[in-house]
């Protein structure tokens, strides 16, 4: 047997007691004593991303011994709530022509650059190209637009030691999830 109850309004039978659905109190807008408007989504949010690119516009050629932006490989995102994590991930190809390089995620979502993930001496001259996988999450505490951006260094500080970023045909993506609930 079943039974069914439809009504539009359930009020306190005690005045400021609540009412108690199978063991939960829901009294004052809240829920066991938690304001759960709060809570924001749960799961994934949004999602952003770029690539897959490759060619001319998209390369980097690192010579020098100092981070450099990648270009165009670069993810905007306006978090929908302050409390949310991004999840980053981006796939990248390199060619240690001359030397080793290095790679880090990098985002600016308190003001200033912060490194998400950093991968140290890949691709070096006796490897050829190689595909990369990054990826981090982030604690942002924001709902203002921020940017996440990808770097390369050349682990040999002068002119003649190259190392190649999304070179020759080679393509990269990258993805940022926003990620509620966690």
């Amino acid at each position: 047997m079943s039974s069914e109850l439809k009504v539009d309004t359930i009020s306190e039978k005690t005045s400021a007691a609540g009412v108690t659905v199978d063991g939960v109190l829901i009294k004052d807008g809240l829920v066991d004593g938690k304001d759960v408007s709060t809570l924001g989504g749960v799961g994934i949010l949004q999602a952003q991303s770029f690539g897959p690119i490759g060619g001319s516009g998209n390369q980097l050629e690192r010579t020098a011994a100092s981070y450099a932006d990648v270009p165009n490989h670069t993810i905007a995102i306006t978090p929908q709530v302050a409390t949310s994590k991004i999840f980053v991930i981006m796939s990248v190809h390199t060619w240690g022509t001359d030397c080793s390089g290095s790679l880090k995620i990098v985002e600016n979502s308190s003001g200033s650059y912060a490194t998400v993930h950093e991968t140290k001496m890949i691709s070096g001259s006796d490897k050829g190209g190689m595909q990369h996988s990054l990826q981090g999450l982030i604690d942002h505490d924001t709902t203002s637009a921020f940017t996440i951006k990808l770097q390369g260094y050349s682990n040999a500080d002068n002119s003649s030691n190259r190392f190649r970023i999304t070179w020759y045909d080679a393509t990269s993506t990258g993805h940022a999830f926003e990620i509620g609930g966690i």
